[in-house]
């Protein structure tokens, strides 16, 4: 399995924690709840910064290669702990998005669907 080498930018780094309930409202009190899913995925929306050119060649030669042929991949991130921890993860179809460019150097967004990683690297 590939791992990203880029480390995600904090601006823009939105995570959602997987929720694995199943919720119905009720006229009063509390909500019913019941387990719907197990070991469910966060989804987070992701940038990096590419300032130089071996950063913007790197980037798109793996998500070229992740478009071309689907897979997970290991990244480390910070989503529900304190360290950063290694994920598996996979890119969202058309999530991509260019951020503004200041002469050479530009970010890239993109959303992601994560599961912890077992072995913590």
């Amino acid at each position: 399995m590939n791992n990203f080498a880029l480390c995600p930018l904090q601006r823009g780094y939105t995570p959602e924690v997987a929720n694995n309930l199943l919720e119905q409202a009720l006229m009063g009190g509390f909500a019913r709840q019941r387990v719907q899913f197990v070991n469910n995925v966060h989804t987070v929306t992701a940038s990096v910064l590419l300032s130089e050119k071996i950063k913007q060649q790197y980037f798109w030669a793996f998500w070229r290669s992740h478009q071309e042929n689907p897979r997970p991949f290991l990244w480390r991130l910070m989503v529900d702990d304190t360290e950063m921890t290694t994920y598996t993860c996979q890119f969202v179809a058309g999530s991509l998005q260019l951020g503004e460019r200041d002469g050479k150097v530009y970010s890239v967004s993109f959303g992601l669907r994560l599961k912890p990683n077992p072995q913590r690297l």
